[in-house]
């Protein structure tokens, strides 16, 4: 109930502060931000509901450059992790969401977080990639084989980039560039590999599909 009430209080000064001047938003931001960086480090799966939807409403339909202390404390949470915990960890690419509406209006927000994710690309995260890491596979004689550390992280780089690639065509309202359209045949020959979990596997069939659909639906020269 407290964290409700906190984010639901906390959601109306963000969005009531979109018209102050720089000097008081700083003031704001530099009291603001302990309080959020202890509630942040403390979060369960109820409360980063509350939390997100804190911020999904207090910069809805906002004019972006009105936003930026928020937008600079959200990029903060991917480029500065600090807590050891792993849900808190992934928690905070959560909240990355909540600027998905400003789209390319922020576009130097989303170059800051694309690089830092390319990073983390293979980093073993428990959220969505336990199954992965810990589900044996089998090798072509039927065999189960353990996985190591080298393909782990090789199964959870290719498993992000589906990922990735199925989001990115579901919200994306940019035009596919022909760079995506030519890793087609890589989707492809990895079918095999990601056919132990269902749901990469699906998102693989559906990222293949769009991919496909994109090249033939391109206007003839």
């Amino acid at each position: 109930g407290s964290h409700r009430v906190a984010a639901e209080i906390t959601a109306g000064i963000i969005c009531g502060s979109k018209y102050w001047t720089v000097n008081t938003l700083d003031k704001l931001w530099n009291k603001l931000t302990p309080f959020l960086k202890e509630v942040f480090s403390n979060l369960s799966p109820e409360t980063l509901t509350y939390w997100g939807t804190c911020f999904k409403l207090g910069m809805e339909d906002e004019d972006p450059r009105r936003m930026y202390k928020p937008n600079e404390y959200i990029l903060s949470l991917t480029t500065e992790q600090t807590s050891a915990n792993t849900f808190n960890g992934t928690s905070c690419w959560y909240f990355t969401q909540t600027i998905s509406n400003f789209e390319w209006r922020v576009s130097t927000v989303w170059k800051t977080i694309n690089k830092h994710a390319t990073e983390l690309l293979d980093h073993p995260f428990k959220a969505g990639r336990e199954r992965i890491a810990k589900t044996p596979l089998a090798n072509v004689t039927g065999q189960v084989v353990e996985i190591d550390f080298e393909g782990r992280k090789a199964l959870n780089f290719i498993e992000t980039a589906i990922q990735l690639l199925t989001h990115m065509f579901s919200r994306s309202l940019q035009p596919v560039k022909e760079s995506i359209i030519r890793i087609f045949p890589l989707l492809c020959e990895v079918e095999s590999i990601v056919s132990n979990d269902e749901v990469i596997r699906k998102n693989l069939i559906v990222t293949r599909l769009c991919i496909a659909m994109t090249d033939v639906l391109q206007p003839c020269e």
